[in-house]
């Protein structure tokens, strides 16, 4: 979950890139509930960027996630907590895949059930799902599945050539938004959380609009 080990695009393809940015206000998700403490008020504006720039409804994870800069972190999410590096949101828009890919994290503690992650794995591969969920320990970090979920919501939520996250799956971005549009559906069960994450509130089942405006 560190910056150093993302499967991620070259610094200069994405930058190449950027002359011709223009993102249309109609793709702007609902930017999640999170607080930031540290860094400057440019690399918080970073982060809110990041967020709001997907299709992704991140207000589906419950509880507040606390977002923390300090220089030169490793940038890495926990239950409930993320930690970004100052020197990575300085690089701005090329930041933005690697902030969705940590948040996307939090979707997986606290959305996802076991059966729902049997589903993703068949199309995401990796050898086992790590991050918390089961083993890891000694694995390649591109070979968890955990890992592979967390850059495949980044990227098809986001799927822009600004985009610095590479997606793993076998999906196109649109089949993987309705594969997990459909697994995270409103049912009468909640998900369960995992014992080795201590939930960041009261969980209850995510809400209807998980896509807030179909991209292509």
């Amino acid at each position: 979950m560190t910056t150093s080990t993302h499967k991620i695009r070259t610094a200069a393809t994405v930058l190449a890139s950027l002359v011709a940015l223009a993102v249309p206000a109609a793709v702007h998700a609902v930017g999640g509930v999170y607080s930031i403490t540290g860094g400057t008020s440019g690399q918080q504006a970073t982060v809110r960027a990041a967020l709001n720039v997907t299709t992704f409804n991140w207000s589906c994870v419950p509880g507040t996630v606390r977002i923390t800069i300090v220089a030169g972190a490793d940038t890495q999410a926990t239950p409930g907590a993320i930690l970004l590096d100052a020197n990575l949101l300085d690089a701005g828009t090329f930041s933005w895949g690697i902030v969705q890919h940590e948040y996307a994290h939090q979707v997986d503690w606290y959305l996802l059930r076991p059966d729902m992650r049997t589903a993703l794995a068949k199309v995401l591969g990796g050898s086992t799902w790590g991050v918390g969920i089961t083993g890891g320990a000694n694995v390649a970090h591109d070979s968890l599945t955990g890992e592979r979920f967390a850059s495949e919501l980044a990227y098809a939520f986001w799927p822009s050539t600004n985009n610095a996250i590479e997606p793993f799956g076998k999906l196109t971005p649109k089949a993987f938004r309705a594969l997990l549009g459909s697994l995270l559906r409103p049912r009468t069960a909640a998900p369960t959380i995992v014992a080795a994450v201590t939930p960041i509130a009261a969980t209850a089942a995510a809400p209807a609009a998980i896509i807030t405006t179909e991209a292509k």
